[in-house]
């Protein structure tokens, strides 16, 4: 577990077992934010909260943008 401040904002981090990042919850001007990783350090989900509303974004194992589902002010978009 590691909690860093930084002028951006506050961060916690997640390793497992053998030290590597799985979980990072920050805190930033534009809004919270929970990042998602594999067992190889790949990200494979985020999820934010803008000024705009929330966006969840699904990543392939090479870290390719697969699924972005948005609740944002101008209607919910679904894109795959």
């Amino acid at each position: 577990v590691m909690l860093s401040v930084s002028e951006k904002g506050p961060s916690l981090y997640l390793s497992d077992a053998n030290g590597k990042l799985r979980v990072s919850l920050s805190v930033s001007g534009k809004g919270p934010s929970l990042s998602l990783f594999d067992v190889n350090g790949k990200l494979r989900a985020a999820l934010s909260v803008s000024g705009k509303g929330p966006s969840l974004y699904l990543l392939d194992a090479n870290e390719k943008m697969e699924a972005v589902l948005d609740a944002l002010e101008k209607g919910p978009s679904l894109n795959l």
